[in-house]
């Protein structure tokens, strides 16, 4: 409980959480977004941050490496070799 706790904080909700628990933060993240909440959330999993976000801000050490439409992040070459491992 604490850890789902910890995860509503929204900085890095789904470190430590099992599957299903990070699904139930997703799900109250976005009812909370739902009601009309702007949400600000720290996720180093960029896969599923990415997936409940309408805008994304990728950094690193302090810079801004991409600022843009959520649906767009994942399909920029640069972000998926860095961040991804993928090419």
């Amino acid at each position: 409980m604490v850890e789902l706790g910890r995860g509503l904080m929204l900085d890095e909700p789904t470190a430590g959480l099992a599957p299903k628990a990070i699904d139930m933060i997703f799900d109250k993240i976005e009812s909370i977004n739902e009601l009309g909440v702007t949400v600000l959330m720290i996720e180093q999993n960029i896969k599923t941050g990415v997936k409940h976000s309408d805008h994304v801000f990728v950094l690193e050490n302090g810079t801004t490496h991409f600022d843009g439409d959520a649906e767009t992040v994942l399909d920029r070459p640069e972000i998926r070799e860095a961040y991804l491992k993928v090419e």
